[in-house]
């Protein structure tokens, strides 16, 4: 998104629209801290249903929301502001996270973006982010596999640099930690961070795969 926004003003969505708002919203409510092994909770996420989504596309379009909105009627009153917009500018808002909702039965909007975006009169793109198999959209969907070759070793020597963690051996980085990790970046953060505050890797990999590594695991293998 920050390089589309920087960089992508030849960018052309379809026909001759190019883009002209770039946008990021995210549903995620925990952050992991890597420094100290924690997961905090986001107390004010970008949106946390449709009516706060539309509100935050809204927003961050340059709109003002007034009183109105608030009353009776709200979601209808943003679905037009909306529409009316999308009919205005070529988008690209990216959706993080998006079943931090769906995993919970709340609906986020889906299917009224899609509609109003099928009609609009300038073509836009929304990109959503999803730790589970999509539920819709199946054929549009790529997954992100686990990083590999020198994606892989060029990560590893960026966390290591970055959380100033003793450089770990070469058994460690080609065997271990790809099988405690399969390779997830976040999982990888993660391991190298806590060897920094842990004695070195050993250490790391023990308190990954018991105690602290508890929090960690249940949020990386089963939130990420």
């Amino acid at each position: 998104a920050r390089l589309v926004k920087s960089s992508g003003s030849e960018l052309q969505v379809e026909r001759e629209d190019r883009i002209d708002i770039v946008i990021f919203l995210s549903a995620k409510e925990r952050e992991l801290i890597s420094l100290s092994a924690e997961v905090s909770i986001i107390e004010e996420p970008d949106f946390y249903d449709e009516a706060s989504l539309l509100r935050s596309i809204i927003t961050h379009s340059g709109g003002d929301l007034d009183a109105k909105t608030e009353n009776d009627d709200q979601l209808g009153r943003l679905r037009r502001t909306i529409v009316e917009y999308f009919n205005l500018f070529s988008y690209l808002i990216v959706i993080d996270d998006i079943d931090t909702l769906t995993t919970k039965g709340i609906d986020p909007g889906a299917d009224f973006l899609y509609r109003t975006l099928s009609r609009a009169k300038k073509r836009s793109k929304i990109l959503y982010t999803t730790r589970n198999a999509p539920s819709q959209s199946i054929l549009n969907s790529i997954e992100v596999p686990g990083l590999n070759g020198d994606d892989y070793s060029q990560f590893v020597d960026e966390c290591v640099a970055r959380f100033r963690a003793p450089v770990p051996d070469k058994d460690f980085v080609e065997n271990r930690l790809p099988k405690l990790s399969e390779r997830r970046p976040l999982v990888i953060e993660s391991i190298i961070a806590l060897a920094r505050t842990s004695g070195g890797f050993q250490g790391a990999e023990r308190l990954f795969t018991q105690n602290v590594g508890d929090n960690i695991r249940d949020y990386v293998f089963s939130r990420e």
